[in-house]
């Protein structure tokens, strides 16, 4: 283990995003997690960016993508055996999780908005330092709203729109001692 250790601190600082490991093989939550890092340390990787986007949307329906190496609801309903069972999988393998991750654009659509939410409590409770997000364009909400997107009336919009949103996110955060990235 101490060779492993060494080899480890020579190596630069890398983090590795779990959604390629997603789909080689679609494990998620602990076993998904511990695959992930297995893999993480077995390639000299020395941190975890932990993907939480989930399968399906509030409503039942099918998301046009996923990749959730580990569930935000099971993290937030279970943050006891959650951190416990990260703190086990890091001990293991030499691999802590820097950041989860969840980029999709939470401007318009109110499920992301709760999701990324969620992402930022569940980060919070397994000691993540960061959530790693996107924020998009608003265009067809500018559309829906007869607002130009481009020229000053779309920056405004967009900017406004941005605030509106990422405000109560940011503070959240804030609140739980995690960084947005």
């Amino acid at each position: 283990m101490a060779a492993i250790a060494e080899v480890r601190r020579a190596a630069p600082n890398l983090g590795l995003l779990t959604i390629p490991l997603h789909f080689m093989e679609s494990r998620s939550n602990v076993e998904g997690l511990r695959d992930a890092a297995n893999f993480a340390a077995e390639n000299r990787y020395n941190t975890l960016q932990v993907a939480m986007f989930p399968t399906a949307n509030p409503d039942g329906t099918v998301r046009d993508f996923a990749a959730e190496t580990l569930q935000a609801r099971w993290v937030i309903d279970n943050p006891k055996t959650a951190l416990e069972t990260v703190r086990n999988i890091s001990y293991s393998t030499g691999v802590g999780i820097d950041s989860v991750c969840f980029c999709s654009n939470p401007l318009g659509n109110l499920a992301d908005r709760e999701h990324l939410a969620a992402v930022i409590l569940a980060g919070a409770a397994i000691g993540a330092r960061s959530v790693v997000t996107f924020i998009g364009n608003s265009n067809s909400l500018a559309r829906e709203a007869g607002v130009p997107f481009q020229g000053e009336a779309g920056r405004r919009f967009f900017l406004d729109k941005v605030s509106e949103v990422f405000n109560p996110l940011v503070n959240l955060a804030e609140e739980r001692g995690i960084e947005l990235q």
